[in-house]
């Protein structure tokens, strides 16, 4: 299955059905986890037919973690952001991505020292002296 060109996309072609898009750098193990299972039509003792998943490979975790986080969003609300919220939380991401800048020296370091400060939990119930 081909992807259309740029060209093609611009005129309005439209991907093949059932294409996926997977994002770069993706390894071919998580690629054989997406297909690690197909639907299959088996038939029950009284003779019914009914769709049952069964595995091709062993692992499949990839379609796994997708779900959870999928529902993860969804319980944190995502699905309510708006276009305005989603830009702000790009560009604060972006900013993050970015190494810290190290404050310029300034050329004294000052030691802090901490300052002990004498409890006056016993002193207080008592009545002052009369002078």
């Amino acid at each position: 299955m081909d992807a259309p060109i740029d060209d093609d996309i611009e005129a309005g072609v439209a991907w093949p059905a059932g294409y996926v898009h997977v994002p770069l750098g993706i390894d071919a193990e998580r690629i054989k986890q997406l297909v690690a299972e197909q639907l299959v039509s088996v038939k029950t003792r009284r003779g019914f037919e009914r769709l049952d998943w069964q595995k091709l490979r062993e692992r499949n975790e990839t379609p796994d973690c997708r779900v959870y986080a999928r529902a993860a969003g969804w319980l944190a609300g995502i699905d309510r952001f708006g276009d305005r919220l989603w830009r702000t939380l790009e560009s604060r991401t972006a900013a993050a991505d970015q190494p810290p800048r190290s404050p310029a020296p300034s050329g004294i370091l000052r030691r802090h020292t901490r300052v002990a400060v004498a409890s006056t939990w016993m002193t207080d119930w008592w009545p002052a002296p009369l002078n």
